[in-house]
């Protein structure tokens, strides 16, 4: 009796799993990322210049599947534009380079930018363009979204204009790059200056 009873429930078993509504494919599928817990997203309008010279910037952060900005507190020097520039420039990467303060972490923040630094401009190079020691695109990519956002908000926080001594390359952050940093390629362009 127990033989029997122990067929038919391996029998009932096979029969559910089998109708669970799941094909078998021999075709990859991507099905995106896995839904996450993680408290994600700035709901801060833009910060105005502040009296005393400080000013807020949106780093943009790994949350989960996206990437998401996080406002940070800056002070630029006094100066020319190109000195503002220069000065946000090397602020922004050593806040993408830095490990998420406590609060962000237990919001679920973290960066997966690592182990690149700045390079001079070049003669020639629009002031949006951002030169480092090597290729971003070696970083993962959300590292590379990370760093395509945090530029592009720099500007309109459309595009940014990112590469090395040698070459330049266009990239969009959309909506799309943000909520699935995989696609941070899409779109990419080779951008020309005339030296």
């Amino acid at each position: 009796m127990r033989a029997l009873t122990r067929s038919v429930a391996v029998a009932l078993c096979a029969v559910a799993l089998a109708g669970c509504g799941i094909r078998p494919t021999s075709v990859p599928v991507d099905a995106g990322s896995a839904p996450t817990r993680a408290r994600c997203g700035s709901e801060d309008p833009p910060a105005a210049p502040r009296k005393d010279g400080s000013a807020q910037v949106d780093v943009f952060l790994v949350c989960g599947p996206k990437v998401s900005p996080v406002r940070r507190g800056v002070r630029p020097p006094a100066g020319s534009a190109a000195t503002v520039r220069a000065y946000l420039e090397r602020e922004l990467l050593a806040q993408l380079l830095r490990e998420p303060g406590p609060r962000e972490s237990t919001d679920g923040y973290d960066t997966d930018v690592a182990r690149i630094a700045l390079s001079a401009p070049r003669a020639g190079d629009p002031p949006r363009a951002v030169r480092f020691d090597r290729d971003p695109e070696e970083l993962s990519k959300q590292g590379l979204a990370q760093l395509v956002c945090t530029f592009a908000a720099l500007d309109d926080g459309t595009r940014a204009v990112l590469g090395t001594r040698a070459q330049l390359r266009e990239y969009d952050c959309t909506r799309a790059v943000q909520d699935d940093p995989l696609r941070v390629l899409e779109g990419s362009r080779e951008y020309r200056v005339s030296h």
